[in-house]
């Protein structure tokens, strides 16, 4: 068996969702609701915990080393070859990450790409208060039923509407 092979089969392995793992790192429950001294964290500051967690393990800087050999010992996006950050590409599976949730990362394309999410995030919120906003406007002025309307028109008469408001 090669070493590329050994590192698949850990990173597989690291991937499975164990009784210990779902402990350490579940999403939520009473026990991970509490702050040691007693007081129940905001799902903010639970979630922080839960990724510091995850990054400060055993199993996250063995899953480290088993990508740099699977991958190479460089940046996955300009091919550098300064220290290496773990990054995800999605926080869905927190503790319980797929391969291919991650990227090897120079400090620079890490902060980049931290960026990107944000700024993508920030997109996605911006469009969801948009549309709520939009839906809010037509259904006071047509009415609970307005959906079967000229959505592109009544998107203009919103957007003109928003003008007035100076937002």
């Amino acid at each position: 068996m090669t070493s590329e092979q050994r590192s698949q089969i850990r990173i597989t392995n690291a991937v499975r969702v164990d009784k210990g793992a779902r402990q350490a790192f579940g999403r939520g429950g009473a026990r991970s609701a509490q702050r040691r001294g007693g007081g129940v964290m905001s799902p903010l500051d639970e979630w922080r915990e839960r990724y510091n967690r995850r990054i400060r393990s055993t199993q996250w800087k063995n899953l480290k080393r088993d990508l740099i050999r699977l991958r190479g010992n460089q940046c996955e996006r300009c091919a550098g070859v300064t220290a290496l950050e773990l990054h995800h590409k999605t926080y869905e599976r927190l503790g319980f990450e797929q391969p291919s949730d991650l990227e090897l990362l120079c400090y620079d394309c890490h902060r980049a790409a931290d960026e990107e999410r944000a700024a993508a995030s920030r997109a996605r919120a911006a469009l969801k208060r948009y549309a709520s906003g939009l839906d809010t406007y037509a259904t006071k002025k047509y009415g609970e039923y307005w959906d079967g309307r000229d959505l592109e028109a009544i998107s203009e008469e919103f957007d003109r509407w928003l003008e007035r408001q100076g937002e």
